[in-house]
């Protein structure tokens, strides 16, 4: 009964998609139907026990929304 966010690796964008982060050939885009429901959050990497984990949550109200981290 659970929403959730799926993550794909794709070579190239598609019409609509809005880059995120991109350093060199490495780029994170957001699908553009997601663009609004993922508006104030922030993508973020957390190291645990398991390794480095990817992180989706809400935006602190100090960082900026074009901040990448």
């Amino acid at each position: 009964g659970q929403e959730g966010i799926g993550l794909t690796f794709v070579h190239g964008r598609e019409e609509g998609d809005q880059v995120v982060a991109e350093e060199g050939d490495f780029a994170i885009m957001v699908a553009g139907d997601l663009t609004d429901a993922l508006d104030d959050s922030v993508l973020d990497l957390r190291e645990s026990e398991a390794g480095v984990q990817l992180e989706i949550r809400e935006r602190d109200n100090g960082i900026s929304p074009n901040e990448h981290r």
